[in-house]
């Protein structure tokens, strides 16, 4: 194959024409996943966070003070089920976390995201949340990553409950938050329906071995 690929995916509603148009090329199912909302409720638990972590918050590109830190966290996404789906985990830096948030703001956007420092300012956990239009009530929820050695602490949780309280403050207009997790990611379909979040439709990526 050109360039060294080896599948092509895409991500379909099962039980529709992108399904039937994906299996009449031969594509089959690699990762199960769902489209999961979350009503955007007036008020929200208080994050809770183990002893020497904090939460910090920005909207649109990372400030220079967490961009290294962002690329390593972002890198931690390598380890998210995936199914069968072949795709190797990119290389994060500095510049690339930067560049994907301007994409988003030269098309209009908006995008926030939150994380949590340890005690030696290291980022432990992030999450991203986009606004492709800023007039849309439904936001949509990006990656939320633990980094390894910081994973069991409800870290995952808290920075979804701080990105509430900058949703109401920045985008009171937003409803719903949606999201997609993958059937095999039980850590984080356990958080989001702990947050409310209610699964609205199935969704798979299907894959073609070149």
């Amino acid at each position: 194959a050109a360039d060294g690929r080896t599948a092509v995916s895409v991500m379909v509603e099962p039980d529709g024409p992108g399904e039937r148009f994906a299996r009449s090329l031969g594509f089959e199912v690699a990762l199960p996943l769902a489209w999961y909302v979350q009503e955007v409720a007036a008020e929200s638990p208080v994050p809770q966070l183990p002893d020497g972590y904090r939460l910090v918050a920005w909207p649109g590109v990372v400030p220079d003070a967490y961009a290294e830190g962002s690329a390593v966290a972002h890198g931690a996404m390598g380890d998210a089920p995936m199914g069968d789906v072949e795709e190797q985990a990119p290389s994060w830096t500095a510049e690339q976390v930067r560049a994907v948030a301007r994409i988003v703001l030269d098309r209009g956007g908006r995008i926030l995201t939150v994380a949590a420092l340890d005690g030696d300012g290291v980022m432990a956990a992030y999450t991203e949340l986009v606004l492709r239009d800023p007039g849309d009530v439904r936001a949509l929820q990006y990656d939320t990553v633990v980094v390894p050695g910081h994973r069991g602490k409800g870290l995952g949780r808290a920075v979804k409950l701080r990105m509430l309280e900058e949703v109401r403050r920045a985008e009171p207009g937003v409803r719903q938050i949606g999201t997609t997790v993958a059937d095999d990611n039980g850590p984080m379909r356990v958080v989001n329906e702990g947050l409310g979040y209610v699964r609205e439709r199935g969704l798979a990526v299907y894959q073609l071995k070149l």
